[in-house]
């Protein structure tokens, strides 16, 4: 998956508040890892990767770990929200 592809599921699907983290992740990918998927999961941005590199692994945790204390839509300052089963991260 491309960084453009990326972005625009992204948008599409969330919202705009995490591209700036897809650009992240996008700036700093080794050469030897290939982006599989990027979506929402458990209100947090989760990066699917093919290859091996602890420092990448690292960095989609954190990316992780922050995208569930932004806003998905905005990129404010969220919390954890649950809509109609849904696991979401919300400003208010």
């Amino acid at each position: 998956m491309d960084k453009d592809t990326a972005k625009k599921h992204i948008n599409e699907t969330c919202g705009s508040g995490w591209l700036n983290l897809v650009d992240i992740v996008y700036d700093n990918k080794p050469e030897n890892i290939e982006i599989t998927e990027v979506f929402q999961k458990w209100a947090g941005l989760k990066i699917r990767y093919k290859g091996e590199n602890e420092h990448f692994e690292e960095l989609t945790d954190m990316i992780y770990f922050i995208s569930q204390k932004m806003c998905e839509i905005c990129g404010a300052s969220a919390n954890h929200t649950i809509i109609d089963g849904w696991e979401t991260a919300l400003c208010d």
